[in-house]
C-alpha cells in the first residue's frame, strides 16, 4: 500500500505533480507494504519546544507539519498515532546531546516519550548525516530533533536547479515537499532509535545513518522491534524489562541488514 502525501497532506496533489520533471523532483512517498488496520491507538509524546523555536512562527509550522506527515508512515507502520499530548517550552541547549541531557534531568521520573525540538542555528548548516539533525538512543525515551525552515533539498535530487530555485507555485511546492519529507524522516529516525531500532545498511530505509530524499520506510525487522517496544511501553513495563525483551527479539534470528 502506498501512503502518498508528498505535496499536500491536506488534500489532492496538484495536477502538475504528474509531469515527469516535477515528479522526478519530489521526494519519495512513504510506503508500508502491509499496513496495520483499524483505529490507531495514541502514542503520547511530551513535546518540549525550545524558547527560540516557539517564538519563530515559521519554524513552529515546519515542526507541526513534520509531526503530521510522520503519521502518514507511523500509523500504518505501527497501528499507533503520534500525538503531542503535552506541549511545553524551555531554554534548551542548541547542542543537541546537551539538550537531551537536559530532558533526561527534567523528566527523570517520567515514563513518557519526550521530544525536544530546537531551532537550527543560522550559522550552522547540517549535512545529510542524521546525527546532525537529532540526538537519540535506547534509554528512558528522550530524543531531540532540530528544525530548519530554510533547509534546501538534499544532494542527488537530480533535477534542473531552476525548477527548485524558482519563485513560482511549482517550485515552492517542491521545496515544501522536501522540507516536509526531511523533517518527518528526522523525527521517525530518532524515534525509532529511541524505541530500540538499529541503524540499517539500505539507504532507502529511514534508519540508515544518512538522509536521502528517496527514503520510504523501514525494514520488517526494525518494525518488529518498534512494535514490541511500543507494546511494552503501553503495558507499563520498566526500561530493564523493555531492553530484555528487545534483546531476546534481536537474538531470535540473524539478519544481515543492520549496520554492525
Amino acid at each position: 500500500m502506498l501512503i502518498a502525501c508528498a505535496v499536500n497532506c491536506a488534500g489532492q496533489a496538484p495536477a502538475y505533480v504528474d509531469r515527469p520533471a516535477v515528479r522526478a523532483a519530489l521526494p519519495a512517498d512513504f510506503e508500508v507494504p502491509t499496513p496495520r488496520t483499524g483505529e490507531p491507538k495514541e502514542l503520547r509524546l511530551v513535546v518540549v519546544l525550545d524558547n527560540e523555536l516557539a517564538a519563530d512562527a515559521g519554524a513552529l509550522a515546519v515542526w507541526r507539519d513534520a509531526l503530521d506527515y510522520a503519521n502518514a508512515l507511523w500509523i500504518p507502520l505501527t497501528g499507533t498515532r503520534l500525538v503531542a499530548a503535552e506541549e511545553t517550552q524551555a531554554a534548551l541547549s542548541p547542542v543537541m546531546f546537551e539538550a537531551r541531557q537536559q530532558l533526561a534531568q527534567q523528566f527523570a521520573d517520567s515514563t513518557e516519550l519526550v521530544v525536544g525540538v530546537v531551532r537550527a542555528e543560522p550559522r550552522v548548516t547540517a549535512g545529510d548525516a542524521l546525527v546532525e539533525w537529532g540526538a537519540s538512543g535506547l534509554d528512558a525515551g528522550r530524543l531531540v530533533v532540530r528544525v530548519d525552515p530554510a533547509v534546501a533539498p538534499g544532494k542527488g535530487v537530480g533535477v534542473d536547479a531552476e525548477l527548485l530555485a524558482g519563485d513560482d507555485p511549482v517550485a515552492r511546492d517542491i521545496r515544501d515537499a522536501h522540507r516536509r519529507h526531511r523533517h518527518a524522516v528526522v523525527l521517525i529516525h530518532h524515534l525509532v532509535r529511541t524505541l530500540g531500532g538499529i541503524a540499517e545498511t539500505d539507504p532507502a530505509w529511514l534508519t540508515h545513518p544518512r538522509y536521502s530524499h528517496n527514503q520510504r520506510g523501514i525494514s520488517d525487522r526494525n518494525r518488529e522491534l518498534v512494535e514490541r517496544a511500543i507494546a511494552d511501553r503501553m503495558a507499563g513495563k520498566s526500561i530493564d524489562e523493555r531492553a530484555t525483551g528487545l534483546l531476546s527479539l534481536i537474538e531470535a534470528s540473524e539478519w544481515g541488514g543492520w549496520v554492525e
